[in-house]
């Protein structure tokens, strides 16, 4: 039999070994103005770890919510809902205004088809450039796609049953497929509402949507 002893001294260096500080990240550039420190003045260069690509992207963002709030700020509080019949009513797209991130103007609602067809030929182009364009960092791509976003007061959803009545509604663009449910079970009466058992899907193809979505 052989006695083996265990690697005490390994392990007594493993256990004095300090983790990594993470106060300071080694891939992130920092400054430090001595001048500006004697003055209690901040530091003019304290965000030159940015790229001008990132503040660029910032400062889009801060517009984007900025205006977010300014068009968005009533729509809760009029979610707008009529019921129709079966066979009455609006039938496509109800047009909604939007406003471009950079400053653009206002744009009427289009039909199905036309938005599908502007849908696909956006998305040809996007792939012919990447597969044409160049090396493009995370922040190169967010900032392009900034700039081509528009910021929607609102979305208008048709909800479809399957007796042919049909409600319509406001919803913000960034509001979960819930608020869609808690809508639908509003209009009804408590009674009905309470033994309500529905899905809530779109098609063709039909696919089903998740409320935390």
């Amino acid at each position: 039999l052989l006695d083996v002893a265990a690697p005490t001294t390994a392990a007594a260096a493993t256990s004095n070994r300090q983790p990594p500080s993470s106060g300071f990240n080694i891939y992130k550039g920092h400054s430090y103005n001595v001048q500006s420190a004697a003055m209690g003045a901040p530091d003019p260069y304290m965000d030159a770890g940015l790229s001008n690509t990132e503040r660029q992207l910032q400062q889009l963002q801060s517009k984007r919510d900025r205006i977010e709030r300014e068009i968005q700020s009533d729509v809760k509080m009029d979610r707008g809902l009529v019921a129709y019949k079966a066979g009455s009513g609006p039938t496509g797209i109800i047009s909604s205004s939007s406003t471009s991130s950079e400053g653009g103007g206002s744009t009427r609602g289009r039909g199905d088809s036309s938005l599908l067809a502007a849908r696909m030929k956006r998305m040809e182009e996007e792939r012919k450039k990447r597969e044409e364009g160049g090396f493009t960092t995370k922040a190169m791509r967010d900032l392009e796609r900034m700039k081509k976003a528009k910021v929607y007061s609102h979305a208008q959803i048709r909800i479809n049953f399957s007796d042919g009545t049909h409600l319509h509604a406001k919803f913000l663009p960034r509001e979960k497929v819930s608020a869609i449910r808690s809508v639908i079970e509003s209009s009804f009466q408590p009674t009905i509402a309470q033994s309500l058992d529905f899905d809530l899907y779109v098609a063709p193809p039909r696919r089903l949507l998740i409320d935390t979505k």
